[in-house]
C-alpha cells in the first residue's frame, strides 16, 4: 500500500497497525501516549501544535516533528472547518509513539465526511492531499462521531 492510500473498510496488512488509540486498540507497542482535550475554534490548530511538540519533541527530529505538527494542523483545521468544532466544543487529539511509527488521531463530533482521492486544486482539498503525502496511511473512522487518524513511519523502521 503506498503513501495516501486511504485505508478506511481496507483490512490491516502485515506491518500496518489496527485499532485506535481513542479505543486503546492500537497495535503497536507504544512508548508514548497523550491524549488532548483541545478547545475548537480558530485556535485549535495552534493548541494542537504546541501540545505536539511540548510532549513529543524530544522523541523526535526537528523535521518530522513539523511534519507531524503539520498534518495535525491540517486534521484539526478540517474539524473545525467542517466538524463545526467551535469555541464551546472539544476536539479530541490523541498521540501515540511506538518504535516504529508515530500516529495522530483527531475526534470531533460533527458530521464527519467520506474520504476520496484528495484532491490539491480547487477549493479546499489541500489539507488531506497533504495528509495523503506526507503519511504513510491515513483513515477516517465513523463508529464515535467522526475520527481522523495518520499514521508516519519513523526513519530507520521497516516503513521509514
Amino acid at each position: 500500500m503506498s503513501a495516501g492510500d486511504p485505508l478506511e473498510d481496507v483490512p490491516a496488512g502485515p506491518g500496518e497497525s489496527a485499532g485506535f488509540l481513542r479505543a486503546g486498540d492500537w497495535q503497536a507497542a507504544l512508548v508514548q501516549h497523550e491524549k488532548f482535550e483541545i478547545p475548537g475554534g480558530v485556535r485549535a490548530p495552534q493548541s494542537a501544535r504546541r501540545a505536539i511538540e511540548q510532549h513529543f519533541a524530544a522523541a523526535m527530529t526537528d523535521e518530522l516533528l513539523a511534519s507531524v505538527e503539520l498534518l495535525a494542523s491540517e486534521l484539526v483545521s478540517n474539524a473545525v472547518r467542517h466538524g463545526g468544532a467551535g469555541e464551546g466544543d472539544v476536539v479530541v487529539l490523541h498521540l501515540g509513539l511506538a518504535h516504529d511509527r508515530l500516529r495522530v488521531e483527531v475526534c470531533d463530533h460533527g458530521p464527519g465526511f467520506e474520504p476520496g482521492q484528495p484532491q490539491p486544486y480547487g477549493e479546499g482539498g489541500y489539507g488531506l492531499f497533504l495528509v495523503s503525502e506526507v503519511a504513510s496511511a491515513w483513515g477516517v473512522a465513523h463508529d464515535d462521531g467522526h475520527c481522523a487518524w495518520f499514521e508516519i513511519a519513523l526513519p530507520g523502521s521497516a516503513g521509514g
